[in-house]
């Protein structure tokens, strides 16, 4: 039965990042639908993967579509979770949403959509902290290990203080450090 890892969440939750883990720890990315994952990579017998915020521009996929173009019969779900105010202003602050009325209002949608649809297929799934994994040293080999994958690890920064004023503003991984799809 093969395996599969379907990795959703909000806009700028942190699924890039997670993906970027998970991708380091052997699994491929899978049938990617007009995004910044990179190229499609070959699986060649690793988990397939697939990443998708929501929405993903102006596109609202639903979990059922996801599932299907990850072609798995056994689906794990890693739901990825942030500081609601730091996805809110990243939101804005990258034009992902228009204001911070449309940015929140999307993400409680995304949380609504994402939830209903893992229940509605009865998929199993974890949900994943942006602030775990950017925080906590052994976050990445427990959430790694959780998901019975390799260990593996990604450079990361606390990127929520810009945010709030207390840092100076910095977006994406630390420089050099990964570009999505590059393992």
């Amino acid at each position: 039965m093969t395996r599969g890892f379907l990795l959703v969440g909000p806009e700028s939750s942190g699924t890039k990042l997670t993906a970027e883990l998970l991708r380091r720890a052997g699994c491929r990315s899978a049938e990617i639908v007009g995004g910044d994952d990179g190229p499609d990579l070959p699986v060649d017998g690793h988990p397939p993967l697939v990443r998708r915020s929501f929405p993903h521009g102006p596109h609202w996929f639903t979990v059922r579509q996801l599932v299907a173009l990850l072609g798995a019969e056994d689906v794990q779900v890693v739901i990825t979770a942030r500081d609601w105010f730091t996805m809110i202003d990243s939101q804005v602050g990258r034009g992902l949403a228009a204001d911070r009325e449309t940015a929140f209002a999307n993400i409680r949608r995304a949380y609504r959509d994402i939830f209903e649809g893992v229940a509605e297929l009865g998929l199993p799934y974890l949900l994943s902290s942006y602030e775990a994994l950017t925080a906590q040293p052994r976050y990445a080999e427990r959430l790694l290990q959780t998901l019975d994958l390799p260990p593996a690890s990604v450079e990361t920064y606390e990127a929520n203080a810009k945010w709030y004023g207390d840092a100076p503003a910095r977006t994406g991984p630390p420089p050099g450090a990964w570009t999505a799809g590059q393992f």
